[in-house]
């Protein structure tokens, strides 16, 4: 009986992908004050395809703010390479920077054959 709780116990565990763990994107933005920067828009775009909004908060005191995203990890592939850039842009003039350097991410995938022997 105590092996089919424990398996049981187990399967629930596996049954919740690592993709549903809540996840944050976080990046580094220069600007003169928070206020400046926590106005800019940020855009996600994966894999060089078409760019999201995204929601950001940014903290800090100096020049170099801390920003913050929610990241949905269910837009990666797992065992594929992919590619995430981040653009900001000013609202007021409509100037957009350079995309940020890219971070490549490769999401191992799932254990498959789950089995006792």
């Amino acid at each position: 009986m105590s092996r089919v709780v424990v398996l049981g116990a187990l399967l629930c565990l596996l049954a919740v992908p690592a993709s549903a763990q809540p996840l944050s994107l976080a990046f580094d933005q220069l600007g003169p004050d928070l206020a400046t920067v926590a106005g800019w828009q940020y855009r996600l775009s994966v894999n060089g395809g078409p760019t999201v909004p995204l929601t950001v908060t940014c903290t800090g005191t100096v020049t170099l703010f801390t920003c913050l995203t929610p990241f949905d990890a269910t837009t990666i592939v797992p065992g594929v390479k992919q590619s995430l850039t981040v653009t900001t842009c000013d609202l007021l003039t409509t100037l957009c920077s350079l995309a940020s350097v890219q971070l490549h991410i490769i999401q191992p995938d799932r254990p498959r054959s789950l089995r006792l022997q």
